[in-house]
């Protein structure tokens, strides 16, 4: 009877002991958090390029839960009006280009994004006449933009794959034509938004 009542202590003690070690573990274990991934790929509608672009975001350096990025990406759009004759061709071309220094504040399965973006928008023309190549002509144009941008993601559960959203402005920094040199280009202040989808890999 007095060993039966030991091994009940005893037994008593251990699941006791177990259940509070386990109750420890679950109650001092962080919620999800996304591990330092040092590179990104995505596509985004509206953005930095206006109407579509793809990107590649590197991370620089990440403390805590604060992180340090470059983002670069582009986009190509053809010419709206584009045509071909029997004697004469036109075609419009634009190449847009971005580079957005950005810091990510991550808050378990979210994260918080500002930055600042320095952008190029390069548009390309060109008339082609077969009868008289003499009168073929040739213009290009280039506006430099800054664009500040406040987003926000969130990462899908146990995944890499996040959605995105931001908000940005474009302000005209400098506009210079081939033909004319330097021109002046409405509007000088543009709001926009963006809406798009990553994914983000490679671990420190």
């Amino acid at each position: 009877m007095k060993l039966f009542r030991n091994l009940l202590v005893i037994g008593t003690s251990l699941s006791l002991a177990t259940a509070s070690h386990a109750q420890v573990k679950v109650q001092t274990k962080p919620d999800h958090e996304i591990p330092y991934l040092k590179n990104e790929v995505g596509l985004e509608v509206g953005g930095n390029s206006l109407i579509y672009s793809a990107y590649y975001q590197r991370a620089i350096f990440r403390k805590n839960n604060i992180q340090f990025n470059v983002r670069i990406g582009g986009s190509f759009i053809p010419g709206i009006g584009n045509y071909t004759e029997s004697n004469a061709a036109y075609r419009h071309l634009n190449v847009i280009s971005y580079i957005v220094p950005n810091v990510l504040f991550f808050r378990k399965r979210h994260a918080w994004e500002i930055g600042l973006g320095a952008n190029l928008f390069a548009s390309f023309e060109k008339y082609s006449y077969k009868n008289n190549a003499s009168d073929n002509y040739h213009e290009n144009m280039q506006n430099y933009m800054l664009t500040p941008q406040i987003g926000y993601r969130a990462y899908l559960k146990n995944s890499k794959f996040y959605f995105r959203t931001a908000i940005s402005t474009f302000f005209l920094v400098h506009s210079h034509d081939s033909a004319y040199e330097d021109v002046d280009v409405e509007p000088k202040v543009l709001p926009w938004g963006a809406v798009g989808f990553g994914y983000a890999f490679g671990k420190k």
